[in-house]
């Protein structure tokens, strides 16, 4: 692989447990950071061009990527599609190192494939959660996909608890692991008028090509469920807060600006999301089913307060309990 670099600590052949990260930079201080910080954790593995990317790629197990945002050839929006092109690399956590955070970026970023975010200057404490995040989903995207529902539960007092035990499972998970976790509920914002003007049969039916839609936009080990009263139910798990607001964002961006019809006629929806972001530190002492019922509770009311305020995506912070943060 001429140009490209593996960095080991450890003599080989490799212990299976260790991950292997590969990082994509230019920047001779970013890799010297980077190195120092992740030697006695991962394998390392660098490289500086699209081809040496792809060349690492097809022929080492790559756990994880981390990609400098100053990447000028190819850029990297580009070079994420790229990847994601590539069947066995489709749902590989990649990271991007960013001094941006705006709204506009992140969701063009999660568009083209970036699953989370380092902030530039690095950080060690930051670069260690974000990865243990990344490669803790790394691992059971497998076991989530099959246990995702591959189309929408009937709506039944069934159906609500084995919705319930399936989100309680993996926040109990998530628990154990001491990581991040998002809870969204997404409705639109003039349903009850869409099923007075449509039918119930009709808004079904619409609410069939949301639900397909939304599903779309997830990753594999994200969950969703449509309720009862039309509202999407959405577990991001593993997913830091930053994350889980451009995710919530995008989701409803897209959904805005799709030409939904009835009947032929044009409709133009808007959705507004509650989202309530848990760290496991805030209430250590809760139970996996006191949990759910708790951040189910709290993203509806951030929704209830987001739909007042019509086509939002509101925040409720779980460690102060009145706080929202809007997001525009």
């Amino acid at each position: 692989m001429q140009g490209s670099q593996l960095y080991c600590a450890h003599a080989m052949p490799f212990p299976i447990e260790m991950p292997m990260v590969l990082i994509i930079s230019t920047n001779r201080m970013i890799i010297a950071f980077l190195k120092k910080d992740l030697k006695k954790d991962c394998y390392l593995l660098f490289a500086n061009s699209r081809e040496e990317s792809l060349d690492v790629l097809q022929s080492n197990e790559v756990d994880l990527i981390i990609v400098d945002e100053h990447l000028h050839e190819p850029d990297p929006f580009s070079l994420a599609m790229t990847v994601r092109k590539l069947p066995a690399f489709k749902n590989i956590p990649m990271l991007l190192i960013t001094t941006s955070l705006k709204k506009v970026y992140t969701q063009k970023a999660l568009k083209a494939g970036y699953t989370d975010f380092l902030n530039e200057p690095l950080e060690s404490l930051e670069i260690h959660q974000r990865l243990s995040v990344a490669l803790a989903s790394r691992r059971t995207q497998k076991k989530m996909a099959q246990l995702r529902p591959k189309q929408t539960l009937p709506i039944t007092k069934k159906s609500h608890n084995y919705t319930s035990g399936l989100f309680s499972s993996e926040l109990l998970k998530t628990k154990k692991l001491g990581l991040p976790v998002c809870l969204l509920l997404l409705e639109e914002d003039q349903l009850q008028h869409l099923v007075e003007k449509k039918g119930k049969t009709a808004t079904h039916k619409l609410l069939k090509l949301i639900h397909a839609m939304i599903q779309k936009l997830l990753r594999p080990s994200d969950m969703l469920f449509m309720q009862k009263n039309g509202s999407f139910l959405i577990l991001l798990p593993k997913t830091s807060g930053a994350a889980g607001k451009a995710m919530a964002e995008a989701i409803r961006q897209d959904l805005g600006e799709y030409p939904f019809s009835i009947g032929g006629e044009a409709l133009r929806l808007t959705f507004s999301v509650g989202l309530v972001h848990y760290e496991d530190s805030a209430h250590p002492l809760l139970t996996e089913k006191s949990l759910f019922e708790r951040l189910f509770e709290s993203a509806n009311r951030a929704l209830e307060f987001a739909k007042k305020k019509g086509n939002r995506t509101a925040l409720l912070s779980t460690e102060e309990e009145n706080h929202y943060e809007i997001i525009i």
